[in-house]
């Protein structure tokens, strides 16, 4: 069941082994960050799917999913899913961007339906290393809630807080990027006063990103 009031993501033992496949994903990841970034060296050739660091804007569109539900009788997958948008300027391997997405929730109460779940509005700031093939980014802001619950009323806002360690980036066009964060923790707290609303997520998230 999402949370409705004062509601925490406990990760049970039946639960663990979902996360197997995105903890392998991200152990890969960081692997191949380590191979990309000792070949970085002055000189050597910049594979074709290896990511430039240029100055200029950018604009992403993103979708995430989390892997793992709060509730042993939910499902394995898709308990919040969502999209977003992105848009930034970076100067060579920093960047400044600002967020914009919707966090939808899956309700299970009496038979599955989706829940407008919040809104999440912030700002933050990326680092990319490796020849630009792998990115870290923190993202925070506030987070508004998108409608009516038991306890608390559309329009309520707190804040939320993203963090991607380690996500991959391959160039598939001059001006275009496809992105991958294996695995990324979100916390979402449209309601902070009374008995908080909290949704505690573990993310895998795809975006396209084009350079303009």
């Amino acid at each position: 069941i999402p949370p409705t009031a004062g509601t925490y993501v406990t990760l049970s033992p039946s639960r663990a082994s979902t996360l197997l496949p995105l903890l392998v994903a991200s152990a890969l990841a960081l692997t191949s960050a380590s191979a990309a970034f000792a070949a970085d060296k002055p000189g050597t050739p910049r594979p074709m799917w290896q990511s430039s660091q240029r100055d200029g804007p950018f604009i992403q569109v993103l979708t995430h999913l989390s892997v793992f539900s709060d509730s042993d009788d939910g499902p394995l997958l898709a308990s919040v899913f969502g999209y977003g948008l992105r848009g930034g300027y970076r100067w060579k391997r920093w960047g400044l961007f600002g967020v914009f997405e919707h966090d939808m929730w899956l309700g299970l109460e009496k038979e599955s339906s989706v829940k407008l779940g919040a809104f999440n509005l912030g700002v933050g700031g990326e680092l990319l290393y490796a020849g630009g093939f792998v990115r870290t980014a923190l993202a925070g802001g506030l987070s508004i809630l998108a409608e009516n619950t038991a306890l608390d009323k559309a329009g309520t806002t707190g804040i939320f807080f993203d963090l991607r360690p380690v996500g991959l980036r391959f160039m598939i066009h001059p001006r275009w990027v496809l992105g991958l964060d294996p695995l990324s923790f979100a916390l979402v707290m449209p309601v902070l006063g009374g008995i908080p609303l909290t949704q505690v997520e573990y993310r895998t998230t795809l975006y396209v990103e084009l350079r303009l």
